[in-house]
């Protein structure tokens, strides 16, 4: 009976934990977040590395 009620409690853990992670040390997933949405808006380094210096 404990066991169930700890894999119960384990994914409330995780998620709150994570949750605390992502609040109080926002910057590197902010950061993260900011250069996808420039390369997205900018794809022309991805291109240069997939295509190479040719094109």
């Amino acid at each position: 009976m404990q066991k169930t009620r700890a894999l119960y409690y384990a994914p409330i853990v995780v998620l709150t934990s994570m949750t605390l992670v992502i609040g109080f040390a926002a910057e590197p997933f902010f950061q993260f977040a900011f250069t996808a949405a420039e390369q997205l808006l900018d794809p022309s380094a991805y291109i240069h590395a997939v295509l190479g210096g040719g094109a």
